[in-house]
């Protein structure tokens, strides 16, 4: 939803009749005017997708899809700020002591359920046990159509001391310590029992850049090849005490503090006098996916 507006300011309902003919009562007796009558937009883009608001009632123009990139894209930026405050988290630990992992299925799994199922198993046998400080994981869908996973991970020791980044990018890993070669050397074992090919894991670069270059990389890729079957999938993972933000939440600045004005606005201008009211009244009216339709008019509402 756009934001909370738990109360407007008390005022007088307005008047039966106050929208146009596609207006109707709702339950607290409050008249609910179609979107054109409520601030006279007309074919207005929509400001996440560019699709079109249509006079009567929010019809698309340009396609319900175009409706639904805006919306994960809106999905995808809480989705980035919670993986990097969680990523973030771990650093608390020792910088030294956290490594990215990255395992693949030594198959070809396009599909994702069976990918989570397989990886549940790795999650309660290995990680869990293995790194008992927290562990924070993105799942990628590559342009190939293949799943595979990326973790950051706390491990016992410090396995950052002594690593050449630069030699490790060329394929020379002989600076690599004792730790991390030990780290190596347990999923070389472990990662085929559980149905896993190649993993890779690397000590985390100095700096937050390198928590939000993870970030970045990872959750970018999987947004460019994500799939259809990928709708309402878990994209993050976390691990017990490991998480410090979920993506439930909206912004305190920016557009999200417009539609909150506008929000109040237009509770003005129809008689609601409570958030409860508003929400009632948009759902009778425009479903349970009231919130989306009517962001472009609370946007439009608050940014005077």
């Amino acid at each position: 939803m756009p934001g909370k507006c738990r109360e407007a300011a008390p005022v007088e309902p307005a008047p039966r009749g106050a929208g146009d003919r596609g207006g109707r009562e709702g339950r607290e007796g409050v008249e609910i005017p179609s979107l054109s009558s409520v601030c006279n937009i007309r074919n207005e883009a929509h400001p996440e997708s560019g699709s079109k608001v249509g006079q009567n009632g929010g019809g698309v123009a340009e396609g319900e899809k175009a409706w639904k990139l805006g919306q994960y894209r809106a999905y995808y930026r809480r989705v980035a700020f919670a993986l990097f405050q969680n990523v973030k988290g771990l650093l608390k630990h020792g910088e030294e002591r956290v490594g990215f992992l990255t395992v693949t299925f030594r198959d070809h799994v396009l599909d994702g359920r069976e990918a989570s199922r397989r990886l549940h198993s790795l999650r309660t046998g290995v990680l869990k046990r293995r790194y008992p400080d927290g562990w924070v994981g993105v799942r990628e869908r590559q342009k190939s159509g293949r799943v595979h996973y990326h973790f950051a991970v706390v491990c016992s020791g410090d396995i950052r001391s002594g690593a050449d980044f630069e030699a490790f990018g060329r394929g020379d890993y002989r600076s690599a310590n004792l730790s991390l070669r030990g780290e190596w050397a347990f999923w070389r074992k472990t990662a085929p029992a559980y149905g896993f090919g190649r993993t890779e894991l690397l000590p985390c670069k100095k700096g937050i850049d390198a928590v939000a270059g993870y970030v970045g990389k990872y959750l970018g890729k999987h947004v460019g090849h994500r799939e259809e079957a990928d709708r309402g999938a878990r994209l993050t993972l976390c691990s017990a005490g490991a998480r410090v933000a979920q993506v439930r939440f909206t912004w305190s600045g920016g557009r999200s503090s417009v539609a909150r004005r506008g929000v109040g606005v237009w509770a003005r201008n129809v008689g609601c006098r409570t958030f409860e009211q508003v929400s009632l009244a948009c759902r009778r009216r425009f479903g349970r996916r009231w919130a989306f339709v009517m962001y472009p008019i609370f946007l439009a509402l608050g940014g005077d």
